[in-house]
């Protein structure tokens, strides 16, 4: 194993090596001991496919390193955020050919330089180290004068994501700039102050969870502002922190993992398609999926960080995201916080609480507790030979988080204000009530581009990708129908359509359960337990499904024989959870640990995981975190 392991690793490192020895680039070492230290396993080294990742990460190079950079200065970018979105493929051009004289005039113009809010701010953070020599003197000279200036790296507003990529440029760029000044204080003072805030930050996590909480859009940014920690602070005791901080939001991330998709519920954002989600291109290029890699491929501009850092995903979190046999099936019960660092407010433990199902090609979560503009509730995600299908349901009525009023037609993310959800085992069970005056009176589960679901005993029948779906009403029996276009979506194909182009918005295929009171129930079938129609009729069968339209309820046996109900509380305010029962015993959420399962486990400041063979744990009660290794759950 570690031969393998070691070799595999071996490649990506001499890749970079053959990169370091063509140009002057400075990438770090994806070998070097890791800070901190602890078994093998735990250490971004055993990192187990070298192989894939190289081939995936020159794959971005070379698309990025094709992009015209002259776009990040035309229309409303003459006066928007290309600090986001222009040094990356400048990264790639570089590394494909050094001397690219377009990356070295458009980092060198004067406009680069000037740019230092969050995300450029996070994209200075690999450059300056890794790629300084690309700047003029000029460039340099004025890019440091302006960070002397710029406050926001020690006391930053704005999101979560935000918020991290500010703080943990203060932890790099001070030991870049050549000045003994930083963001009006002394680089000594800046760096003393990040450090201070970056323990403070890590224990909370590992006491609490995350605010932010697995944003399929936003965690790659935090994920990426402590690589840079990580690979370019020259602090040891500060990278250990960030290693520390990348563990455990890799952790969640590779938890939900499959196949390209994060499957299950997010705080911002959806993943409906692979790599489609931001967050998703990092996991791509660490663990890939069985998409066809040059289809989706483009536009990883972000995915750089991940691409050219010394830190990989360890043997244990790879497993774990591979979705390894010896893992499965999975199952936990986590709880999320309130948007407490957002904020800057006291944590409040358990505010959302989620379940979370995997097994043989398959996954899926549901929220049982927690409402949100942007939060995904529910999704379904399945293999295929094209990669991951996802499919998501509830009721398409949400709320705008900044001014709380009413979104409609939300069929992914921000969804189910009306809706009380639970999931256990591969069925997953949706309640509504809406308001009588509720224009929208349905409750939808999307359908996979040309999948049409067969009829049988009140079951709706379909493939999706390599498994089996089975969705069931509560109340009315289903009918087949189409998404709404909002009134924007309207617009822009008009426009489209006057300037003679085609529209970009299309409806979408649903399977839609009329009424304000109104439901269904979704059981995901693994991939091999039925091979067409009839046999996943027959697996639907086993579960005994029964539902009570009047009192809006459903019960079910799950395939490893428990025995389920869930029922409407219409008491309950919006966001809380049905009443569920399991075997006879009522669930009480607010038992629930922040990581309850035996994969991903975690009790006040201390982070379990386990992969079905090997395990460790990681510590950060005392002054500094300890990696140790882990045996297991105990029976």
């Amino acid at each position: 194993m570690t031969h393998r392991i070691l070799s595999s690793c071996a490649v990506a490192a001499m890749i970079c090596a053959m990169t370091a020895t063509e140009s002057p680039w400075l990438l770090p070492d994806p070998l070097a001991p890791a800070p901190g230290g602890g078994p093998e396993h735990s250490q971004p080294v055993s990192f187990p496919d070298g192989e894939g990742f190289a081939r995936r990460r020159q794959l971005v190079f070379e698309i990025l390193a094709g992009e015209d950079l002259a776009r990040w200065r035309r229309g409303y970018f003459r006066g928007g955020d290309p600090g986001k979105y222009l040094p990356g493929a400048a990264m790639a051009k570089l590394l494909i050919d050094p001397d690219d004289a377009m990356a070295r005039q458009y980092m060198n113009d004067d406009r680069s330089y000037r740019e230092l809010y969050h995300f450029a701010g996070l994209n200075w953070s690999r450059f300056l180290p890794a790629f300084g020599d690309a700047l003029t003197e000029r460039t340099r000279n004025r890019l440091y004068q302006q960070m002397e200036r710029y406050r926001p790296y020690l006391d930053g507003g704005g999101t979560e994501n935000h918020r991290i990529m500010q703080y943990s440029a203060g932890l790099v760029l001070p030991w870049y700039t050549g000045s003994q000044t930083f963001a009006q204080t002394t680089v000594e003072n800046a760096l003393a102050n990040r450090a201070a805030w970056l323990r403070g930050y890590v224990k909370e996590l590992y006491r609490s969870g995350m605010g932010e909480w697995d944003s399929s859009t936003y965690a790659a940014f935090c994920i990426h502002g402590m690589m840079n920690v990580y690979d370019f602070s020259k602090d040891e005791s500060v990278r250990a922190w960030a290693r520390a901080a990348l563990d455990w939001y890799v952790a969640w991330y590779a938890l939900k993992y499959l196949d390209g998709v994060q499957a299950g519920p997010s705080q911002r954002g959806a993943s409906a398609r692979v790599a489609g989600s931001i967050t998703d291109q990092t996991g791509w290029i660490w663990w890939g999926s069985r998409a066809e890699e040059a289809d989706i491929a483009g536009g990883f501009r972000y995915a750089m960080h991940a691409a050219t850092s010394g830190w990989r995903p360890n043997a244990v979190l790879s497993r774990l995201a591979a979705k390894d046999p010896a893992l499965l099936p999975i199952e936990q019960f986590n709880t999320k916080p309130n948007y407490y660092f957002g904020q800057q407010i006291e944590p409040r433990k358990g505010n959302w609480a989620e379940s979370l199902w995997y097994d043989r090609g398959v996954g899926m979560g549901s929220l049982w507790r927690g409402h949100g503009g942007q939060a995904t509730r529910f999704s379904a995600v399945a293999t295929s030979a094209n990669g991951a299908q996802v499919i998501f349901g509830g009721t398409p009525i949400g709320r705008n988080d900044g001014s709380g009023n009413i979104q409609r037609y939300k069929y992914e993310d921000g969804n189910g204000r009306y809706d009380q959800t639970a999931m256990v085992g591969g069925t997953h069970v949706c309640l509504s009530v809406l308001p009588d005056d509720e224009p929208l009176d349905y409750a939808v589960v999307t359908l996979p581009e040309g999948v049409v679901p067969e009829q049988h005993d009140g079951w709706w029948v379909m493939p999706l990708g390599d498994a089996w779906v089975g969705i069931h009403g509560v109340v009315h029996g289903g009918e087949l129908g189409e998404s709404h276009l909002t009134e924007r979506q309207q617009q822009q194909n008009q426009q489209r359509l006057d300037a003679g182009q085609e529209i970009r918005h299309h409806p979408r295929p649903l399977l839609r359960f009329p009424g304000h009171r109104t439901g269904f129930g979704l059981t995901l079938l693994p991939v091999g337990l039925a091979t067409d129609a009839a046999s996943a009729r027959a697996a639907l069968e086993a579960q005994s499904l029964t539902v009570d339209a009047e009192a809006l309820a459903a019960a079910f046996t799950t395939q490893d024989g428990r025995a389920v109900q869930v029922a409407y509380r219409p008491e309950q305010r919006q966001g809380a959870e049905p009443a569920v029962i399991i075997d006879g015993e009522a669930v009480n959420i607010d038992q629930w640990a922040v990581g309850s399962g035996p994969k991903v486990a975690q009790e006040d400041g201390i982070l379990r995981l386990w992969d079905g063979q090997q395990g460790y744990q990681i510590d950060v009660t005392g002054a500094e975190p300890v990696w140790q290794d882990y045996a297991g759950p105990q029976p």
